[in-house]
């Protein structure tokens, strides 16, 4: 069998990280970035495959933080829409090469590790991407807490009702959003040195309190998701279900909110995910990959930094094209979204 002297070679890409963006060839070899060379120097290197990136964008893989695969019910009846291979294929086409899903403990299990490592069985063979768990405790029995110090050890433990959409977002006020992150927060300072993750903010002042808790030094986390970059209540009110497609939790906010968290996505006060963002032109290519990928959050967050979040295996190629959205496209099962019809001009052509 011939031995190669790269197992893959990316030539004629613009290397994009949080830090610059340069033109270079790379090669890898055992999973590693081995060499960052003059583009086009490695066209004709040894390699097992070569990619031209045609001047594309080369950027660290996203991390998702937050994605729900394969999981039971919690509550009734159902289970998540997605399974690790459609969920992670998905995840991949979109340019995610880790993510962070979670395993669920139900409330009649007493065991953790159980549910840990049913989770990953799922999981194992039927992922296309990396992965990761956040634990859900659903019974904190004895059993469980006691598996906690085995799970630290062993398995690298870190940390019915249908309305008109239209009056999902009059029940859920941005001042509840507000308050109740003003309360997580002002909590987690009584014990020092506590970190806490907020997920899905899409109201203003929620991330007027975020910045000013992580100014004053308290390590707080967030994040927020497309629907609060990209719909707005407006779209809850059309008409049948094109307006049930935009139901989310908490509910797409008025337009000036949409602003005001662009702007924190900006100045670093949270992260949120792939391509519909990059093609919104409203972030540069190195504020990009340090909102999707490298810091504070999701790698080095997560401790997944340098392994992901910086220009080694885990790397994508965005190619500038513009391409409509349609629902058959897509890789995962909810096929119901409130984004097709739309448009990106960037997306990812290799991971």
């Amino acid at each position: 069998m011939k031995t190669y002297q790269y197992d893959l070679v990316i030539t004629n890409g613009v290397c994009a990280t949080a830090a610059d963006i340069a033109s270079y060839d790379i090669a890898i070899k055992d999973e590693k970035i081995v060499l960052l060379a003059p583009p086009g120097s490695l066209a004709r290197a040894d390699a097992r495959n070569i990619i031209d990136a045609e001047g594309g964008y080369v950027t660290p893989g996203c991390v998702d933080c937050h994605v729900h695969l394969e999981e039971p019910a919690m509550f009734g009846n159902g289970s998540s829409s997605d399974t690790y291979e459609t969920g992670t294929r998905s995840a991949v086409a979109g340019g995610c090469t880790t993510v962070s899903a979670f395993a669920p403990q139900q409330k009649k299990e007493p065991s953790l590790l159980k549910a840990l490592r049913e989770t990953h069985a799922r999981a194992l063979r039927n992922s296309y991407c990396d992965y990761r768990f956040h634990m859900l405790v659903g019974n904190p029995s004895e059993q469980a807490l006691e598996e906690l110090k085995a799970i630290n050890t062993d398995e690298g433990l870190e940390a019915q009702n249908l309305f008109d959409p239209k009056y999902h977002s009059h029940s859920r006020p941005l001042v509840l959003e507000s308050e109740a992150t003003n309360r997580a927060i002002a909590l987690s300072s009584l014990i020092s040195h506590t970190p806490i993750l907020l997920v899905h903010v899409s109201d203003p002042g929620a991330t007027l309190r975020i910045w000013q808790a992580q100014t004053n030094g308290q390590p707080i986390f967030a994040e927020t998701c497309p629907q609060y970059l990209f719909l707005t209540r407006d779209d809850l009110a059309a008409p049948g279900f094109e307006g049930a497609k935009c139901v989310c939790s908490p509910p797409p906010r008025d337009k000036p909110s949409q602003d005001a968290i662009w702007t924190r996505l900006r100045n670093g006060t949270f992260t949120t995910r792939l391509p519909l963002v990059f093609s919104s032109g409203r972030l540069s290519p190195t504020k990009f990959v340090e909102v999707v990928s490298t810091s504070p959050a999701p790698a080095k967050l997560y401790r997944l930094y340098p392994q992901k979040g910086s220009l080694i295996p885990g790397q994508m190629i965005w190619r500038i094209w513009r391409y409509s959205l349609f629902v058959d496209w897509v890789a995962h099962r909810v096929l119901n979204r409130g984004f097709g019809g739309g448009f990106v001009v960037l997306v990812p052509r290799f991971n």
